[in-house]
């Protein structure tokens, strides 16, 4: 009768044990493939949600990104629904196949040219940059160097890697927010060719007391190598808009298509004086200090379209 009444102590022992354990992992996670997991969660963090599928002491713990999950099933029968938190960095993951944007030098059209950037993410961290550029003071009648009042036309062109600084970027599971977002430092090499039309240039002689006057075109031709740091944000993961300035060296040469008033200039004496104004001050995508300076000075300003 003893043995009778411990072997029923025991069977029920199990029976309540099972019992216990199968409520204990009531839990049940639902994915957003609509796959539902029968677990025991153990913890849930900002980002992750950590579960057992065993009681054991020793069982493995099982981690599941909740960008993954759609829903919560609690054994207690309450239902937690997974939403994506619209401040948060890692919402910007939808858009991180977006690593193309073509963007416009917006205040452009002030300095008498028009100029538009291509941007490619080519891997973590690192992006480049193609840019180019027309020149012509007869685009609209507001340009800062209207002043001129000769017409000038030409291009530019210019590349540059990109380098993300600091933490501009977040980085979890090896990826960014995005890869076209935040701080940034960029060497660029540029080119410039431009030339100015139908300008009259006078020499004079103190000592003869006579001038001469020529017609001329003069042409400008520019090598720079700049260092811009700029900052670069994503407006409704559809936008860019950046800015950014940058110092570096700047040489620039330049040539008359008039030989006769070449000759001149190269026959001068202490005597003779002339007005050449000089032009290679602009040149149109960053400013040079003078004419015998090799300092160069720019500042940009874009907004972008962003692609896959």
């Amino acid at each position: 009768m003893k043995k009778s009444a411990v072997l029923l102590l025991f069977v029920a022992g199990i029976f309540f044990s099972n019992t216990g354990f199968a409520q204990s992992l009531r839990d049940t996670i639902v994915t957003k493939s609509n796959e539902q997991i029968i677990c025991k969660i153990t913890k849930i963090t900002d980002t992750e949600i950590e579960y057992k599928k065993s009681m054991e002491a020793d069982a493995i713990v099982f981690v599941i990104s909740k960008d993954k999950v759609r829903q919560i099933r609690y054994a207690d029968g309450t239902v937690e629904v997974i939403t994506r938190d619209e401040m948060d960095m890692n919402a910007e993951y939808e858009i991180l196949d977006k690593r193309q944007a073509i963007k416009f030098h917006f205040f452009s059209p002030f300095r008498d040219y028009m100029a538009f950037t291509y941007e490619k993410s080519i891997k973590m961290g690192t992006n480049i940059e193609a840019t180019a550029g027309i020149i012509n003071s007869s685009f609209f009648s507001f340009g800062m160097f209207d002043g001129y009042e000769h017409l000038t036309q030409g291009m530019f062109l210019s590349s540059g890697v990109k380098f993300n600084l600091g933490n501009s970027y977040y980085m979890k599971g090896m990826k960014f927010s995005h890869p076209l977002k935040g701080k940034y430092f960029k060497p660029e090499l540029t080119y410039t060719a431009y030339s100015v039309r139908n300008m009259d240039y006078t020499i004079y002689d103190d000592v003869t007391y006579n001038s001469t006057t020529y017609r001329t075109d003069k042409s400008v031709n520019g090598l720079a190598l700049m260092l811009n740091y700029g900052n670069q944000y994503i407006l409704g993961n559809t936008l860019t808009f950046g800015f950014s300035v940058g110092i570096g060296y700047s040489f620039a040469w330049t040539a008359y298509s008039n030989k006769d008033l070449e000759n001149a200039l190269n026959q001068q004496t202490s005597n003779t004086y002339y007005d050449l104004y000089d032009y290679t001050a602009n040149m149109f995508n960053h400013v040079r200090a003078g004419e015998r300076s090799a300092i160069g000075f720019s500042s940009t300003i874009t907004l972008g379209y962003i692609f896959k």
